[in-house]
């Protein structure tokens, strides 16, 4: 009787673990699909300011053209009003007849080129709006593909938090333990090195150890490391500037060493790898991870808030020593 029961318990468990990791591995190719299309929707938006760019470019000039006509057309009503009425008279040729007659003909040249200017950029104009409204689908388009993703995405991370609610109570230990550290801290910096100090070993990857991050979001650097800035103060990590409400997913495969508010930042991360590296992510809204959690480089860890200009500040440590990351576009 024990013998079938070990058996049914033990058959429970593989398909348990086997719905985890099947689980775990589909969150983690749709997390890469959103990337992907966040990415082409960057990419998209980009060439949509590039062309409204054009196009009011091209409606300014074309309004600075139009005032020029409006001028000539003014001078030539103005001429036509003080020139004498035998001006086209052939038998009157004295030399100021001649001369109002050569500057009439040349503001007539003058208003034929541009009139025909004008109708170049006008035709110009139409094939940037035909330009502008062609790349307006293809982003609409994009953003749905990548809503529905992103829906996805957000299902499968319902169900990663339900199977992690079973696992939570193992790891509340190691949560309470972590809160303790962080209200004996007095910065991130002193966090950082409690945690260290408490953890006897990180995850260590299966990949070839290396200091090279993924990066946690399609958005640029827009300041680099040792760059002091009112986002990075001391210069010791970089800043992301990211899309509103993004997922964030994780540079590296490691342990949560730490997750949730800490002195006046609303909810950072810390990530330890490799024994000695931590990693440090500030800026997230909402968090989809919990200390103790082992996290694979490519899973998400959670959202930026919604609002337009969003930044996220990621620092690399070794030893507790700040150090330059080497971050990878994927």
């Amino acid at each position: 009787m024990l013998c079938r029961f070990s058996i049914a318990f033990l058959v429970l468990f593989w398909v348990s673990l086997a719905s985890s990791r099947t689980l775990e591995a589909d969150l983690n190719q749709v997390a890469k699909e959103c990337r992907h299309s966040e990415a082409e929707v960057a990419r998209l938006e980009a060439d949509l300011g590039d062309v409204q760019s054009l196009y009011y470019e091209k409606t300014s000039h074309l309004l600075s053209q139009q005032k020029k006509i409006s001028r000539l057309i003014l001078l030539l009503r103005t001429l036509k009003a003080e020139a004498p009425s035998h001006i086209i008279r052939s038998d009157e040729q004295s030399p100021h007849v001649l001369r109002n007659f050569s500057i009439f003909q040349c503001y007539v040249r003058a208003l034929h080129k541009e009139m025909q200017t004008l109708q170049k950029e006008l035709s110009a104009l139409k094939q940037t709006k035909e330009q502008t409204s062609q790349r307006k689908a293809e982003l609409n388009e994009k953003l749905a593909t990548y809503q529905k993703k992103y829906a996805h995405l957000e299902d499968l991370l319902r169900q990663k938090k339900s199977q992690i609610q079973k696992t939570l109570s193992q790891r509340k230990e190691t949560e309470d333990k972590a809160q303790k550290l962080a209200k004996r801290s007095s910065s991130i910096a002193d966090l950082i090195k409690h945690l260290e100090k408490d953890q006897t070993s990180f995850r260590k990857p299966s990949a070839v150890p290396t200091i090279s991050l993924l990066s946690p979001t399609q958005g640029p650097i827009i300041t680099p490391f040792n760059q002091k800035t009112s986002q990075n103060p001391d210069g010791s990590g970089v800043v992301f500037r990211a899309r509103a409400g993004s997922h964030i997913l994780s540079p590296v495969s490691g342990k949560i060493l730490y997750a949730g508010p800490f002195r006046r930042y609303n909810k950072i991360l810390i990530i330890g790898f490799q024994k000695t590296y931590s990693l440090l992510l500030t800026g997230l809204d909402r968090l989809d991870v919990s200390v103790g959690q082992e996290v694979h480089a490519g899973d998400p860890l959670g959202l930026l808030p919604t609002e337009d200009k969003n930044y996220l500040y990621l620092e690399l440590r070794n030893h507790g020593v700040p150090i330059k990351p080497h971050i990878l576009k994927i």
